[in-house]
This record gives C-alpha cells, sequence and structure tokens, in this order.
C-alpha cells in the first residue's frame, strides 16, 4: 500500500493505524468522488458481511483443530490426515 505523505500525517493525527487503513480497503464499499478517486467506507452492510465471515472462519479453525497437511517446499500438497 503507498500512502502519501499527507495520508500519512493524518492517520497520525486521526489515530488510525495502517492495519484499519487495510480491513477498510478490504470490507468496504468504493463510491466515486470527484477528481478520479474513490471513497472506500465500511457501510452497515459491510461490516455484517465482515463479522458474518469472521464467524465462520472461526467455526473452520475450531472444527480443523488437530488436522495436518503436508507440504513439499514448492508448495505443493504432499498428503493430508
Amino acid at each position: 500500500m503507498i500512502m502519501t505523505k499527507h495520508a500519512k500525517k493524518r492517520c497520525r493525527q486521526r489515530g488510525l493505524p495502517e492495519k484499519d487503513i487495510k480491513t477498510i480497503l478490504e470490507f468496504g464499499t468504493d463510491f466515486q468522488v470527484p477528481g478520479s478517486a474513490l471513497k472506500v467506507m465500511i457501510t452497515k452492510k459491510d461490516k455484517q458481511r465482515a463479522i458474518t465471515d469472521a464467524k465462520r472462519r472461526i467455526r473452520a479453525v475450531e472444527k480443523l483443530e488437530g488436522r495436518i497437511v503436508i507440504q513439499s517446499l514448492d508448495g505443493s500438497i504432499i498428503t493430508t490426515y
């Protein structure tokens, strides 16, 4: 992610860490604004979708506890159990 000096300064002033910006960009909705730019914000719908997704991922992790994947160094999956 490339940030201008202005954006970095505003983030510091507003207490908005980089991880929060990444979250907004990942889950937010894009809105066209003047000047060939996009405004990205998390709407109520986006928030609910992200929460639902997080809960789904938690259930998957709980279900997969103890499962094993053996992977070669080149990324190929050798076996699972």
